[in-house]
């Protein structure tokens, strides 16, 4: 048993870090966080990475990991960006692969992490938990910089997004954070997760994701909520009484901001120039023209070799702003296919047991919404952690208990609480 609570603070410290650089730099992202070492930059998440990297050895020496083979995908795709980042500083130098291979290095590590985690209830009330606080302090910290702005006229500089509006204080990947802190809220009472206010603060986080005007995050948002009625099977009083409160601080924020917000939500829902831009980039990004090689398309290019585009006339560098238009450009049609099969044999298999325990609801509606976020987005390090530990759920062997991974003194949990050591 002492093994077993020393094992759950590893983990749930390791978490908490991981949620923490998350929350730094996505609420200080004006502010810059690197140290420059010669050529090369170091960032604060590349020195939790590191760290993680290192987390994830002590765990291979202390603990039995049973039912390994099923993160071999996830071993295969680290091979893939190891091989990939080789050849980009072979090609392009240490600093150009290694600045466009971080944010892959990041995600997948924080993934196998958490796939190598023993999924014991505790552990997973704890992240969830500990998932919970974090989108709370945010929507504050929101609501903050709201009251800033309706007494400031200096909050451009400070907050605002690249377009200049005002209300967009937080940036996208916050913003969707704070949508799954929606869910969370949402299963609180099932998984019987000790939250705050569990009926306001859900209002408060959706109303929160609509002002923030991210329209990816919005389509998101109507999906997954959809989703959630459909796997509960009827809509529960628990729609009327957030859908109440909803109203009732909607109002309260429109009191508040009044015409100002009304024309920034307008705007923002009917201004599609940013698709049209996206769309274009990404046929270019596969197209034969840039793509070249058959080779290419199988294995992608090698990390450094960027996005550049021509789109009515400029010069394009940034992201695709298509997660999965990303993969097939670095990795080739076997690195989306990994990726591909990696969520859908997982949602399969929560979808097959969702009426057995809420918990396996709660993780297919979390998966199911970052493969809609990735339609524009990457995924920034602290969503491996919900891919890592559906990959830890998964470990557990299908006949146990019809996947109820609730499960404490079953032989599964005892072996991987094994130490080594």
């Amino acid at each position: 048993m002492k093994y077993r609570n020393y094992l759950y603070y590893f983990d749930i410290f390791a978490y908490f870090l991981i949620l923490l650089n998350f929350f730094v730099i996505g609420v200080f992202e004006n502010l810059d966080f690197s140290v420059s070492i010669g050529a090369v930059s170091l960032y604060l998440s590349d020195i939790l990475i590191a760290l993680i990297l290192f987390f994830i050895v002590i765990k291979l020496f202390l603990k039995k990991i049973t039912n390994y083979q099923k993160i071999t995908l996830v071993i295969l795709f680290f091979v893939m960006m190891i091989i990939s980042l080789l050849l980009g500083v072979y090609k392009f130098g240490l600093e150009q692969s290694g600045n466009s291979s971080r944010s892959y290095f990041y995600f997948f590590a924080v993934v196998l992490f958490s796939s190598i985690s023993t999924p014991q209830k505790k552990l997973i009330k704890g992240i969830f938990t500990l998932w919970a606080w974090f989108a709370l302090v945010l929507i504050l910290i929101a609501i903050y910089r709201w009251i800033f702005i309706s007494t400031s006229s200096n909050y451009i500089s400070i907050w605002a997004s690249a377009s200049g509006d005002p209300f967009r204080v937080l940036n996208a990947g916050v913003t969707f954070f704070l949508l799954q802190g929606f869910i969370i809220y949402w299963y609180a009472k099932k998984l019987h997760l000790k939250l705050l206010f569990p009926k306001i603060i859900p209002a408060l986080l959706i109303i929160g994701v609509i002002i923030l005007q991210h329209r990816t995050v919005w389509v998101v948002m109507v999906t997954i909520i959809l989703l959630m009625v459909f796997l509960d099977g009827h809509l529960n009083k628990k729609i009327f009484i957030i859908s109440i409160f909803v109203f009732i601080i909607g109002l309260a924020i429109v009191f508040i901001f009044g015409e100002q917000l009304i024309n920034s939500l307008s705007t923002s829902a009917s201004n599609l120039q940013n698709y049209y831009w996206r769309l274009e980039g990404w046929k270019f990004l596969i197209s034969p023209q840039n793509m070249g090689s058959f080779i290419n398309y199988i294995l992608g290019h090698a990390f450094g070799t960027g996005y550049a585009r021509e789109i009515l006339g400029s010069t394009i560098t940034a992201s695709p702003h298509n997660y999965y238009i990303q993969l097939l450009h670095d990795f080739g049609f076997l690195g989306l296919s990994i990726f591909g099969l990696l969520y859908f044999g997982l949602s399969i298999r929560f979808f097959k047991f969702h009426k057995v325990e809420p918990a396996n609801r709660i993780m297919l509606v979390l998966l199911s919404s970052q493969l809609i976020f990735n339609l524009a987005y990457s995924p920034n390090l602290e969503q491996g952690i919900i891919l890592g530990l559906a990959l830890a759920i998964n470990r557990i062997p299908k006949d146990l208990e019809k996947f109820n991974i609730w499960v404490e003194d079953d032989n599964f949990l005892k072996d991987e609480m094994k130490v080594t050591l």
